[in-house]
């Protein structure tokens, strides 16, 4: 049996060719499982709580080994690999039993800023859920060429915040 050296040297070049091909294949497939692993284990965020990471927003329904779902607030499901979230920032809305929101008013500027003011905090202070320790704010911190802009800065319990009670 006669083996020429190029013959075995194409022959082995193909090879590992194959090998590398199969091995990026499975890189992304075992990289999603590890991070799913770590997922389970480290519990950054559980099923229930609502995540963000990047344009996707959703209250967690299933951690998977290869994938975590999030139902979105208006009720689609995101099946996002458990590399992605390991490797990119994810923010979980939920994590803290309080939370302060914004919200963005606009009143014109022949109104009051003071009587707004007032007739806003009023609102807020007797809505379910808002904190009384800190107490809700309401600056001026926007005038646009139409009107002024206070924002409505208040402490709620998370629980009151679930978005996906109202979707």
């Amino acid at each position: 049996m006669n083996l020429d050296i190029s013959e075995a040297t194409e022959s082995l070049q193909e090879m590992l060719n194959g090998f590398m091909t199969i091995g990026f294949a499975f890189r992304d497939i075992l990289q999603n499982f590890l991070a799913g692993i770590l997922l389970l284990l480290n519990e950054p965020f559980r099923i229930g709580d609502q995540i963000m990471m990047k344009e996707f927003e959703g209250t967690v329904e299933e951690i998977q080994t290869r994938a975590t779902f999030i139902k979105t607030y208006d009720g689609r499901r995101v099946v996002i690999p458990n590399g992605d979230l390991s490797t990119n920032s994810v923010t979980v809305n939920t994590a803290r039993d309080t939370r302060r929101l914004e919200y963005d008013f606009g009143i014109g500027y022949g109104d009051n800023p003071a009587q707004a003011k007032k007739l806003l905090l009023d609102t807020l202070q007797g809505l379910p859920g808002v904190l009384q320790d800190p107490p809700p704010d309401v600056l001026v911190v926007d005038l646009t060429e139409h009107s002024q802009h206070p924002p409505a800065l208040v402490d709620r319990t998370t629980a009151s915040l679930r978005r996906a009670d109202f979707a």
